[in-house]
């Protein structure tokens, strides 16, 4: 059994052929034979929480449940991983309906935003 925790993201690793995934609370537990486990952990992906950056530990526990003698071996490990921040996406929101009265007699692109604006009274 292995089990993989992070305090500040997600930890997925995908289906795969003999081992069974179970979700945890900060974490993921994966149970299997070794070969089908370092299968599984090849595609595993770790994804910071929205917004954090700073410092995480992932920790890895596995325990052999006795397969390798009489009692059960265990190790645990820790792999260090710094999340750079990145800066947000810029948006735009009004507050308040924006409007604009046109005279024309074809429509108006307003560059800026990249309106069309279409002409309700096309002047004659």
């Amino acid at each position: 059994i292995m089990t993989l925790r992070a305090d500040h993201g997600a930890l997925f690793v995908p289906a795969s052929s003999g081992v069974t995934i179970t979700q945890l609370s900060g974490g993921i537990q994966l149970e299997g034979e070794l070969t089908a486990l370092n299968q599984a952990l090849a595609q595993f992906e770790y994804t910071a929480y929205t917004d954090y950056f700073g410092t995480d530990t992932i920790t890895g526990f596995v325990d052999d449940q006795g397969n390798t003698g009489a009692s059960s071996e265990t190790d645990t490990k820790t792999i260090p991983v710094i999340i750079q921040a990145k800066p947000d996406i810029p948006t735009i929101s009004f507050t308040t309906p924006q409007t604009a009265v046109i005279q024309s007699s074809v429509g108006v692109l307003i560059p800026l935003l990249g309106i069309m604006a279409a002409v309700a009274n096309p002047v004659s």
